[in-house]
């Protein structure tokens, strides 16, 4: 299973929307991944699959990260 995220940029860092899941957050954009996986391994979910991670910047398009 890939875990779909999407990466919202706000005034702190970004916010980490795991599809189906919940929401966690970064600091920064080199720190979302393993946020990422924190999150699903405190939820008892399988951390080591592959994340999607979409990052949307205010005002511009979307970059998508794999």
């Amino acid at each position: 299973m890939t875990y779909k995220v999407t990466a919202k940029a706000w005034e702190h860092g970004w916010e980490l929307h795991i599809e189906g899941i919940g929401v966690t957050q970064s600091e920064g954009f080199e720190d979302a991944e393993a946020m990422v996986r924190d999150y699903l391994e405190l939820d008892g979910l399988d951390s080591a699959s592959p994340i999607d991670i979409t990052f949307e910047f205010r005002g511009s398009d979307s970059l998508q990260a794999a």
